[in-house]
């Protein structure tokens, strides 16, 4: 779900190297409540479900090192 409806201005990687409009989201420290609403936020191809937020949100999660 990341990488069909984020990756396009956002990328998970730690660093800057990609240059995505977005920025890089490894390093933001967010409550997942807080990603959730992030999430809801965020232009996207299409309007996501909440289980597909739910899984966004839970991938970002992982990436950042939250568990």
């Amino acid at each position: 779900m990341f990488a069909a409806q984020c990756s396009g201005c956002h990328s998970l990687i730690g660093n800057e190297s990609l240059r995505r409009q977005g920025g890089d989201l490894v390093h933001f420290r967010m409550t997942a409540s807080q990603l959730l609403q992030f999430a809801r936020e965020m232009p996207t191809r299409r309007v996501l479900s909440n289980l597909e937020l739910a899984a966004v949100v839970a991938y970002v999660h992982a990436a950042q090192g939250n568990r």
